[in-house]
This record gives C-alpha cells, structure tokens and sequence, in this order.
C-alpha cells in the first residue's frame, strides 16, 4: 500500500526507511528461499531502540503514538521477482500518492474500542486444550515444514476446497473437521467457539492499525471483499460467507509456543498480520518464555519487534526477510505464549480467481 501525501508527512518520522533491495537465493537456508537485502536504512526521530549483540529492539512504548513502519520508494517495489500491485490508501485514483510504500506497519495499542474490549477475553490453558481438540498440530504433518517451524501451530478459518462441491469449485470454505466419529458435532461447535474468539482479536487488530491507515481492513485480506462483490456481478458461484467473518481471517493460525529456525520470505498474495491477545504475560515474562519477531534488513541491521499482548503488526511476507524467535524455556508447558497470524493463500487466491473468469465465461 502507498501511503497518501499527508500520511507520509504525519509517519515520517515514524518510518525506518530502507532502500537499494535487492533479491537473490539465500544460502543459509535449505532449501534455499529468497533472501532480500536492503543496502540502506535511515531511521526516523521517533524509532527508539535498545541494542544487543544481535538485534536493535524495537520500544514500541517510546515511540511516538507506540507506532512504528518500514517503508520504501514505490519504484523499488517493482525490483520483485513476482508482479506487486500497489494501491493508494484513499482507494482513489484522484488521490495523490507520496511514492512511499509500506513494508511493515506495527502499533501497541492502549485504547479500545468498548465494543471489542467488552468481548475480549484472556487467551489461557484451557483456549490451547480446546484448540488440541478440535484441530491437529499442523507441524506434525510431514508435509509442513515451514522453514524448520517448532511449537504448536493450529488453523483456523476459510479453507481451500479444490473440487466441485454443489457443482461449484470455490463452494466450501469451512472448519476443517478432525474426527469423523460421534464427537464430531462436539468438535465443529468447539471449532466455531474458537473462531469466534479469533474474530473478536482480528477486529481489534484491524481496529488497532486503523489508527495508521484509515481504510486498514481493504488492504489486509482484499479476496473477501472482492470475492463477495463478484458473486454478486460476476453471477452466484455458491461462495459460502462465514458467519464469523472478519477481513483479517481468511486463514487464522493460532500459535503456540511457536518459533521459526530460519529466515524467509514468502509468496504471500496479501500482508500477513501477527497479533498478540491478551494473556498471562508478566508470568511468561517472569519464567523467560519471551516472543520476538525479527526482520533481517542487512548483514548488520536486523530489527526485533517484542511479541507482548496488544501488539499487532502487519507485514510484506515478499519484502522482508523474517522470522519468529522465542526462548527455550522450561516452564513453556506451564506458561505458554499465544499469538495469532493471518495471511493470504496464494494457491487458494489463484483458484478463486480462475473459477470466477470460468463463470464470466460459461
């Protein structure tokens, strides 16, 4: 997304801005992924850091508005392997754009809405054993490897169906069900419980970063949006609307104890979005079971953001070389960290959009 003129002057100083990207294969990954490189990174007033031997450490509470971008020059974006489609914020051609790019844009937020906060509740235990029931641990499939991944990751929301279903390819998009046995019933209706309380958190991520950008939920997940505004023009394909619908949950992975052993990039179709409920964090803290998401700019410049409750953050998967870092702690099983992350699917996006042209078709 591109930031307007006044948003720009407004953030600027918000902004840690990178420059000179280049893209080749990484050779400390296996099997080797993309790597980008930024030759340049100019830091705004308001970043403030503490630096260890490692990584300079964001302070979110010490920047201004507890708000912090990466951003870069728009023509830089056409430097990717892979066609990007940059839009205006103000969604208005008219609109003159400041040529700046967001790459990554996080907030710590300190109000909420009462709407939200109201219906907020604090992720603990027995969320993490109603998650074990009704859904497997994604990271024990051997087909799921996810850049040498550990912890628990479980996932929730719309899911890709490719084959015909009511004489439509594109018509479930549902919980994915674990048992076909008695308890089935027990566990869709545990599932939708679970979803329920994600929708909540997306909302009050999305209602977070809109503070940054206005129109924040068209840029998160546009399929939804788009998808439903095609059923209606394009002729119905039997595309299913969630009752827990929310533009930050097309795909929702609740993670665990989760960490990532190498860094990455990702064909992404969308942002992806982190965000940290609310939970026993002073404990965790205390027992060392502490959460960072890092982004690697350069040899010497990585940047670790603190994973700490009402924290969200969203993020170009193609642009920036990431991971997530936690510690080894022992009392993880007794204190667990949770947080949440949506995305879009790039082979789930392709299909929609192929079924929809064969509609326009037919």
């Amino acid at each position: 997304m591109e930031l307007s003129i006044h948003e720009y002057t407004t953030l600027k100083n918000n902004c840690i801005h990178v420059s000179d990207v280049t893209f080749h294969k990484s050779t400390d990954t296996s099997p080797q992924t993309t790597r980008t490189t930024f030759a340049r990174v100019d830091n705004g007033k308001n970043i403030n850091f503490i630096t260890d031997e490692t990584s300079n450490i964001l302070q979110l509470d010490r920047c201004k508005s507890k708000i912090v971008l990466i951003t870069i020059d728009k023509f830089e974006c056409h430097k990717a392997y892979q066609d990007v489609q940059i839009l205006n914020t103000q969604l208005r051609s008219s609109c003159s754009g400041s040529g700046i790019v967001v790459l990554m844009m996080t907030i710590k937020a300190t109000k909420i809405g009462k709407d939200i906060e109201d219906k907020r509740i604090l992720w603990a235990r027995l969320i993490i054993e109603m998650c074990h029931y009704c859904k497997p641990n994604i990271l024990d499939s051997n087909m799921v490897t996810h850049h040498s991944s550990r912890g628990k990751i479980y996932s929730f929301g719309y899911q890709g169906v490719f084959k015909l279903i009511e004489n439509s390819s594109v018509g479930l998009y549902s919980v994915r069900k674990r048992y076909v046995d008695e308890r089935q019933v027990d566990v869709e209706n545990t599932a939708a419980t679970i979803e329920k309380m994600i929708g909540i958190e997306m909302a009050f991520a999305t209602q977070s970063l809109s503070k940054i950008v206005r129109q924040i939920d068209r840029f998160i997940m546009p399929l939804l949006d788009t998808a439903n505004r095609l059923q209606c023009s394009n002729g119905n394909i039997l595309f299913k609307k969630k009752e827990n619908e929310c533009a930050a949950m097309w795909n929702t992975n609740i993670c665990v104890n989760a960490s990532t052993g190498e860094f990455h990039t990702e064909n992404d179709t969308s942002y992806t979005l982190i965000t940290v409920p609310q939970q026993d964090f002073k404990s965790q803290k205390n027992c060392g079971n502490t959460y960072n998401f890092l982004f690697k700019l350069n040899e010497g410049n990585q940047i670790s953001l603190p994973l700490i409750p009402n924290v969200s953050c969203l993020f170009s998967g193609l642009f920036l070389y990431h991971r997530q870092k936690g510690n080894d702690s022992k009392e993880q099983l007794h204190k667990p960290f949770v947080n949440l992350s949506s995305y879009g699917n790039q082979r789930l996006f392709t299909h929609i959009r192929k079924s929809f042209t064969r509609n326009n078709t037919n």
